[in-house]
């Protein structure tokens, strides 16, 4: 199975999170929150690339070097939604199996899509392996 179509490529974290220096985790843990474009999943399970001022991307840098990358927001008209309840992925029930930042690729990401069209991606990358 080709891993390029099963991986959540997370589409202009990588510029928001080029931008992280390794002397801001001397104090604790970076936040930084950036309107950026970035994949999430919609109601069929597929991914929605979603854009300003629709999307907000969240990253979490710690000083262990574990990274939570949050992207989130409405999906575009016509994308499909869930008819009731939302619907959550992860790499269990979904096609991809892993999500991947300029920090390294992870099979530890979920996401959720609501009904109204909101649409929130975690991926939660551990650069260490431990």
């Amino acid at each position: 199975m080709n891993m390029m179509k099963r991986g959540v490529i997370t589409t202009g974290i990588m510029l928001l999170l080029s931008v992280f220096s390794s002397q801001a985790f001397a104090e604790g843990a970076e936040v930084r929150i950036d309107a950026t474009a970035c994949n999430v999943f919609n109601g069929d399970g597929g991914l929605t690339t979603i854009y300003p001022p629709d999307a907000v991307v969240q990253a979490v840098l710690t000083p262990s070097g574990n990274h939570k990358i949050t992207c989130s927001g409405d999906l575009p008209a016509g994308a499909p939604v869930p008819s009731r309840g939302a619907k959550l992925f992860d790499p269990s029930n979904s096609p991809y199996t892993w999500c991947g930042t300029t920090f390294g690729v992870s099979t530890d990401f979920h996401a959720v899509v609501t009904p109204s069209g909101h649409a929130t991606l975690q991926c939660i990358v551990n650069p260490s392996g431990s």
